[in-house]
């Protein structure tokens, strides 16, 4: 008695073949809920505003863990850095750090001035920035230098010197590898089906030409 063919490598081979997109998809998936986007802010203070600022960071950061605060060494520099899934966010949230902390800084900053004594720097800086504008070389480096100390002591003790800007592509996890990954594994189990249904169609073709031969044929596995 000859037995039915059962086209079990033909059934997988064509669902490997169907589906081989299916491990792209769960890698992009899984991309898009876990890939974390950076964005940095650099803010400049002086040692007035120094305690204030990192009394401010410091409070955000414990109570947000997506924040980071670096001080670079040896220098006035803070990096807030915010770590988010929504580039764009990322970059919102550390600019508007960044904001809170010089504000603050400021506002305690002035309470410790004289009005009068600011209003007189203010307006020497004024003067000094204008006369520089009418000379036809403009203001040389060294003057610029100079007025940007000026202004960080005497007007702004904090400086926001790099915003955030939105990332170009995720800091972790590597999304080319992923998907490249992903892509290979497809391709992998695309070949597999395609083998596994060329055995398969081979596989009942001889057991069609045994029956037709009137011969016996094992049923397949």
């Amino acid at each position: 008695m000859i037995s039915k063919a059962k086209p079990v490598r033909i059934i997988v081979g064509v669902m490997l073949v169907a589906f081989f997109r299916v491990p792209h998809w769960i890698a992009a998936k899984y991309v898009s809920n876990a890939a974390k986007n950076f964005s940095m802010v650099t803010l400049e203070c002086n040692d007035a505003s120094r305690a204030s600022v990192f009394r401010k960071l410091d409070e955000i950061a414990k109570q947000d863990r997506s924040v980071q605060i670096k001080q670079q060494r040896n220098t006035k520099l803070w990096e807030i850095g915010v770590y988010d899934t929504d580039a764009n966010r990322a970059a919102e949230k550390a600019n508007r750090i960044a904001i809170a902390a010089r504000d603050e800084a400021v506002s305690e900053f002035r309470k410790t001035i004289d009005p009068e004594l600011e209003k007189r720097q203010r307006e020497e800086l004024k003067r000094e920035i204008q006369r520089n504008r009418e000379r036809k070389d403009g203001l040389g480096a060294e003057q610029k230098y100079s007025a940007a100390q000026f202004d960080m002591i005497f007007i702004a003790p904090v400086k926001i010197w790099q915003r955030g800007v939105p990332a170009v592509s995720p800091t972790h996890p590597n999304v080319k590898v992923i998907l490249a990954s992903a892509d290979i594994l497809g391709s992998l189990l695309c070949v597999i089906g395609v083998v596994l249904i060329l055995v398969g169609l081979r596989r009942k073709s001889k057991i069609i030409q045994a029956d037709a031969n009137g011969g016996t044929s094992a049923s397949d596995d």
